[in-house]
Formats: structure tokens, sequence, C-alpha cells
């Protein structure tokens, strides 16, 4: 029954543990899934990885991209260069010269201008009343003084389907207020476009990977019958969406609830169609080439193009996603030309199915190899798996410019690959130990270790070898075990073996069999002993045994009488290996010096240890000897043999 107990105990432990490795991968599944979802977002230092992981795979894209993938020709850069912006309203020159080119200009023109300068120059303020004026302003919150106007500028400002502005979709995501600037409501009147000047520069990466089509607001106002504030979300346009509507002469858009933008009603009332969907914020692919750079002298009005006017310094400078420096009209110019060619990385439900396909099948491949292989294929595995995602989100980037979400499943794998390899290595080292501990007790430690190592193999087969064969035999064992119980007999054996075996062991032998009162062992079996250091151990563990049996009492051997030994030692050639069938085999040894051991022990004097000629030749410098002539069954010849003096 205890028996039983244990080996359930040791069953439901085994189990126990792929139950818990079965619990990981049903964790690590959910974590993923709801991070591919968007129903979970990740944290900061997460985040982090991810967008320089990203930025390494698009550094490298651009490059290979470099001949294919271009910067819109539909959009130019204009930028005035200062010291400092701030001498750009000084210089009357340059901005007369800029009003007169704008004021003939046809195309989209996208100013990126301070908004309160703008209008309070005497210069430039007519540039606000042409339709195809972008109108900067930024965004700001509001304090509890300015809710009023914030509610009624955000208002206007928010697009209205009615008229050629964009039209919003009311979203509850928040209660924050935002005031716009400049202040005044007839800024952001239709039929103009506005576009607010910020961009979204990743405070923990630290460069720019994306730019926001639209911004949230919120109107706060008091509901009279629930007695609490409300907020009614509103979308903001950026310069990028007004230009693309100016461009493609869009109505409206759809903003949905997982951040992905449509534009609607786009070209003339009967080819209407749309465009889309964009992720907001918009990834950038940025362009190995540069932009069309326009100089102020040489630009035509006549021009249909996107034009993008900046006034830059020294610190109008950030690093983008590729490590190149970059400005905030290149952003936009990116974000733009992106959209215009659909150069974007793109990401859609395939791509997100399709990353936690993959995520599974590696999971499938780790649990294959942790349940059904042992600790190095289970290593292996995890290796080939995590190395295989790696590679195959980094193709996807590189070769087709989609733009993935890595993190969630890499931290996927990487926690059920530590409890994969944990539970495999909980479950190889207890069924390693059950096995040493099956063997130990057949095989000397040497041969324990090969088999663990996988250096020999249990199936049948053998060697030739040079071993040191040792024979024990009990004198008189018949007489003695006839004036004992059976049961006292059986404790006497024991008690016997406990001492012989563990000299043996003690010395590297190994027990080849056990013969009832006496034992057949050898020695250098081991791979790297020699047979001087093999003979040398069988004499010492020989004289040890006697002196062992001649030291202990009759109390502690179990035994009525004195018990004496004949020690037989030979070394020669033998054939050693497992031995029998495929349904029982043994490892022992075969061949006439196993014979002549056998010979040895049975001319042995009592209490003695009787060597073989070839043992004497490897042992007589380190022990004393006694010549001997002994008869062997069967032969009329004398051989000569050697008694081991015992000092």
């Amino acid at each position: 029954m205890k028996v039983l107990t244990r080996v359930s105990l040791k069953t439901f432990r085994w189990q126990a543990n792929f139950l818990y490795f079965g619990a990981a991968i049903l964790s690590a599944f959910l974590f993923v899934f709801t991070a591919s979802a968007g129903l979970y977002e990740m944290p900061q230092v997460f985040q982090f990885f991810e967008k320089r992981w990203n930025s390494v795979k698009q550094s490298t894209a651009r490059r290979r991209w470099a001949d294919q993938k271009f910067p819109s020709a539909q959009v130019e850069l204009l930028t005035l260069s200062y010291d400092n912006r701030l001498e750009f309203w000084s210089d009357e020159t340059t901005k007369r010269h800029l009003r007169k080119v704008l004021e003939g200009y046809r195309g989209p023109v996208v100013l990126g201008l301070d908004p309160v300068m703008l209008i309070r120059d005497s210069e430039l303020h007519h540039l606000l009343d042409r339709h195809n004026i972008i109108r900067p302003y930024f965004v700001e919150r509001a304090d509890a003084r300015e809710i009023d106007q914030a509610r009624e500028t955000l208002a206007l400002a928010s697009a209205r389907t009615e008229s050629k502005k964009l039209s919003i979709r009311s979203m509850q995501v928040g209660t924050s207020m935002r005031k716009l600037v400049p202040k005044q409501i007839d800024y952001y009147k239709t039929p103009f476009f506005q576009g607010f000047l910020e961009f979204h520069q990743d405070v923990s990466a630290q460069f720019v990977h994306t730019y926001p089509l639209t911004l949230a607001a919120s109107i706060p106002q008091l509901d009279e019958t629930m007695k609490q504030i409300t907020a009614t979300e509103l979308r903001l346009s950026s310069p990028v969406l007004a230009a693309v509507t100016l461009l493609h002469h869009c109505k409206d858009y759809f903003y949905a609830q997982n951040r992905v933008l449509n534009l609607k009603n786009c070209g003339e009332a009967s080819t209407s169609q749309s465009l889309g969907p964009f992720a907001d914020p918009l990834p950038l692919f940025f362009y190995f080439r540069p932009f069309k750079k326009a100089e102020l002298d040489e630009l035509s009005p006549e021009q249909n193009s996107l034009l993008i006017v900046s006034v830059v310094d020294t610190n109008s400078y950030f690093p983008s996603a590729v490590g190149t420096k970059t400005s905030w009209s290149e952003v936009v110019a990116t974000a733009v030309s992106n959209i215009l060619q659909t150069d974007m990385p793109w990401r859609n439900n395939m791509v997100r199915w399709s990353e936690l396909l993959i995520f599974i099948m590696a999971l499938s491949i780790i649990c294959i190899s942790t349940l059904l292989r042992k600790l190095q294929s289970c290593i292996s595995g995890v290796l080939i798996c995590t190395l295989g995602v790696i590679l195959i989100d980094f193709g996807a980037t590189i070769f087709f410019n989609i733009y993935t979400h890595p993190i969630a499943p890499f931290l996927g794998l990487a926690f059920v690959s530590t409890i994969a390899i944990a539970t495999r290595s909980i479950v190889d080292t207890r069924e390693r130990q059950l096995f040493e501990r099956a063997l130990s007790g057949y095989v000397s430690p040497e041969r324990l270790q090969r088999l663990l190592s996988g250096d020999e193999n249990l199936s049948l087969g053998g060697r030739l070898k040079t071993l040191t064969m040792i024979l024990i035999d009990i004198v008189g064992f018949h007489k003695t075990a006839q004036k004992m119980k059976i049961e006292e007999v059986f404790k006497m054996m024991q008690n016997f073996f406990s001492i012989v075996d563990s000299i043996i062991f003690k010395y590297g032998g190994t027990i080849d069999k056990k013969t009832g009162d006496g034992l057949l062992a050898f020695f250098g079996d081991a791979a790297t002993a020699s047979d001087k250091e093999s003979a040398k151990a069988a004499v010492l563990a020989g004289i040890e045994i006697q002196y062992a049996l001649r030291s202990i009492s009759l109390e502690e051997l179990g035994s009525v009488e004195p018990v004496k030994l004949r020690i037989g030692i030979n070394t020669g050639e033998v054939m050693i290996g497992n031995t029998g069938s495929e349904q029982h085999f043994d490892y022992t040894m075969l061949g006439t010096e196993v014979n002549f051991t056998q010979r040895l022990e049975a001319a042995c004097p009592p209490g003695e240890v009787l060597i073989g000629m070839q043992t004497a030749d490897l042992v007589r410098d380190h022990f004393a000897l006694e010549e001997k002539q002994i008869q062997v069954k069967h032969e009329s010849d004398l051989y000569r043999a050697y008694l081991v003096r015992q000092s």
C-alpha cells in the first residue's frame, strides 16, 4: 500500500508539472490575444522595446525599398532657415515675397507658422482668407475660466457634415478639456480648413515614428436630468488629414473605435469613393530619398502640388524612427506622401490574426517538444521557435512593409519558454534520479554515468576489452547455513554484501553477478582506466574485503561462526557487453579468462588473495607476492599464481 501511495504521488507530481505548463500556455495565449485585439495596453517599458525594434526594422526596410518607394511628387517643402525662428517675423522682405507667391498658388498649402503671430502680422494675415490655405492652430488644456469659449471654438473646429469640412462621430474616451489657440471663433469657421501643429515625439523612445491624423477633444456639458457633467468627444483634424482631404476633395470621414479612420465621399459626385482605412496615429514609412525642396525665388504659383511652408532654426530638428534628423514639415510631408502612395507600413485584421496564428504554431512546437522530448530537444524547440518568430516578424517589415506589434508575442513566448524549460528540467531531473536509484545497485558509478550521458546504450552487443576480474566465495557456506535458519542466512548475506559491494564500488569496480555465497566483479571498464590501475584497484579491493571480514564481529555479520573468504583475481581479454535477448539481458563477461578466475578462486587458501600471472606482472611493483603452483581442473599442467601478502 505504501509503495502504491508513493507511485501515485510521483505520478501526480509529474502530471502537476505539465498542468502548470498548460496553465502557462493558456495565460500566454490570453495575454497575446487581448494585446493583439487592443483590449490591453502594454506597459511603457515594453512599448519602448517594441518601438526600438520597429525602428531597427524600418532602418533596414527603407534601404531595401530605396529604388521602389519615392517621396510623392505632389508634395514639396518650402523651408525658411534662420538662426532663430523669431527673426522671420521681422524679415519684411521675405514675408512680402512669401505672400505674393502664396496668393497666386493654386495647390493646397500647409502653413507651419505660429498662428497668433500670423493673425497679427500685417503682411501675412491676408493669406488666411484663401481657401487653399490650411490654417494652423495649437491645442492646449483649458482652465475653468476658458471652458465656455473652448466649447464654442471646439464645436466649430470639429467637423460638420453639411460643410466642406470633415464630419466627426462622438466617442466617449475621457473628460479632459482642451482649448484652441488662437482663441478667435471666426478663425475656425467654414469653409476654411484647419490643422493643429502638434506631432507626437515619443517621450520614452525619443524619436518620431507616427503622426496623428486626428486629435481627441471633449466638450463638457451639464446634464440637468442626471445632475452630472458629461463630455462629448470630438476629433480635431491634423494638417495631414486636411491636406489629403483637399487633394482628393473628400467631404467627411468616419473614425471607428479601433483607432481606424476612413475618408468618405472623395472625388467628384459621380465618381465618389472612399479612402482608407488608415491607422490613427499613422505609422510612418521614412523614405530613403529626400523630398523635393522648393526655393522661394523659383516657386511657380501655377503648381497644384501640396506645399508645406515652415520656418526652422537649429532647434527645429529631432530624430526620426530611422535615426535621421527630421523636422515638423518633413514629418507632415512623409505622412501625406505615405497616404497618397499607400506607402505607410500597413496593418489590418489579417495581420493581427496572422500574428496570433504564428504565435499559436510556435506554442504548439514548444508544447510538443516539452511533452515528448528531453531537455535538450525542448531548448532546441524554444530557440527555433523564438528565432523563427523573430525572422518572420523582421521579414514581414523588410519584404512586405507590414507594421507589426511583436512585443506581446515575444513576451508570451518568453514566458511559455521559461515555464517549458523549467517543467522539462524538473521532469527530466526526477526521471534521472529514478533511473539512477534503479541502476545504482546493479552497475558501477562510472557505467551509470555513461548510461545517463548517452555514451552507452542499453542494447544487445559487446566488445573485446582487457579487464581485471575478481571472484569472491565464502568457505564452507553450506555447513554454516545448515546451522542457521533461512531468515538468519538471508540477513547474514545482506550484511555480507553490504560490506563487499561498498568496497567493490569504492575502487571503481562493477559487479557482474552474485552467486549466492559470493560474487563476480570486474575492474577496468571505465573509458579512462589503464590495465595497471585496474589490476591494482582489484587487488586493493580484495585485500580490504579480507580485512573487513576479519575485523567484523559475528553479531554484526549475523553469523554463528567466523566467515572466511577465498578471493581469485585474474587479468585478461574478455568479451563484455549486454548478452541475452531483447526481453531480458545482462551486462556480463564471457571468455576463458573468466573461467581461469574461477580456478584461481578454487585454488586460493581460505582468507587469502590469489592472483594470476598477468595480474602479478601489472602489480608486482606495489605488492609483495609469493609464487604458487596450482592445479587447474581438467588439465595436467601446473600454472603459476601468486599469493598477495597482506600486511
